[in-house]
């Protein structure tokens, strides 16, 4: 689902192509979760670097809480879900509907 074809990127905030985007956060502690999300309206650019940074901090933080081992799995899963509907983000150029 797109914005539309002169929407605003939430994060850098320049007129591209954009998709409404959710990457998961994960930190797991000794006896409970942290859980955080970001979303919005993000370009391919700003969407790879949402996904990369909450990949990194799921498997670096995520796996050290009782229930945060299996919701870090199903976080990987879905963010990755999320970034590859971002890649049809390639094929759009700015201006084109």
């Amino acid at each position: 689902m797109t914005n539309g074809p002169e929407s605003v990127c939430r994060w850098c905030r320049r007129a591209r192509p954009t998709r409404k985007a959710c990457f998961y956060r994960i930190t797991g502690l000794v006896l409970f979760s942290v859980y955080s999300s970001v979303e919005g309206f993000l370009c391919l650019r700003c969407a790879t670097r949402q996904f990369a940074l909450s990949t990194f901090h799921n498997l670096f933080l995520g796996w050290w809480g009782p229930w945060a081992f299996f919701l870090n799995l199903f976080s990987l899963v879905y963010n990755a879900v999320q970034w590859a509907g971002c890649l049809g983000l390639l094929f759009q150029r700015p201006g084109c509907r």
